[in-house]
């Protein structure tokens, strides 16, 4: 795909490299892959709103640039740019489930091992559910506290923390609950890729917390707590 208006080279969809035999190592190279993955579509969308800022600044030099107006001036580079859209579109979710497969398989591959320091692993910011508790907190923290309960099933201290975050444009601090792992980060991903809750024990574990699972999972199935003998008071 070569125009003069292209001043920058595509970018190239990232590919599974060989791999070491330890399992660990191994995953942690394909961790990083699966980082690229995740980023890559917008990586693509910043690369072709580059291809038509760079023609607009070369090519046209004056007015105010805006996507809308570089597009219709310049759809050669759209012309051009479709069948690399099209291609990524039809192997990127092919790739990106590729990998996840490998790296649960590496996981599992992997026994759990605790470390001596508490590490950060996860955020969740009360206003993700605002529309269903009024923004205080009762689903943020129950989000939480499974992702505890899944790094304690393997071994692992895990806690929650209430977190206030200075906001600075608004005079309210923006509130969270954050997860903390007595493990390194690598450990952390490792357990994130193991055999967690079946679907049963979650849905329990949600009812337990106090909070409807179809919040989190819109698409569970009506009726499956009866089916499951699950009580919905807890």
């Amino acid at each position: 795909m070569k125009n003069s208006l292209l001043k920058s080279p595509l970018p190239v969809l990232p590919e599974i490299p060989s791999l070491p035999k330890d399992p660990k190592a191994a995953f942690g190279i394909l961790w990083e892959v699966h980082s690229e993955l995740k980023g890559f579509l917008n990586t693509c969308e910043m690369a072709h709103q580059k291809a038509l800022e760079d023609a607009w600044d070369s090519r046209v030099k004056r007015g105010v640039y805006s996507y809308q107006k570089a597009s219709k001036k310049f759809p050669e580079i759209d012309d051009l740019w479709r069948p690399f859209a099209k291609e990524v579109e039809e192997k990127w979710p092919g790739r990106k489930e590729e990998v996840e497969t490998l790296l649960r398989a590496l996981a599992e591959k992997c026994p759990p091992i605790p470390g001596e320091d508490m590490t950060f692993a996860r955020r969740v910011w009360f206003g993700s559910y605002y529309t269903v508790d009024n923004g205080n907190g009762t689903y943020a923290k129950a989000s939480a506290m499974r992702s505890v309960q899944q790094y304690q099933a393997q071994g692992f201290e895990a806690e929650v923390r209430r977190v206030e975050h200075k906001a600075t444009k608004n005079p309210k601090p923006l509130m969270s609950y954050e997860v903390w792992v007595k493990a390194d980060t690598l450990e952390i991903r490792l357990s994130d890729y193991r055999p967690g809750m079946t679907l049963v024990d979650w849905v329990a574990s949600c009812w337990r917390e106090g909070v409807n699972p179809r919040v989190y999972k819109p698409m569970l199935p009506h009726g499956f707590e009866e089916e499951h003998g699950i009580s919905r008071l807890g």
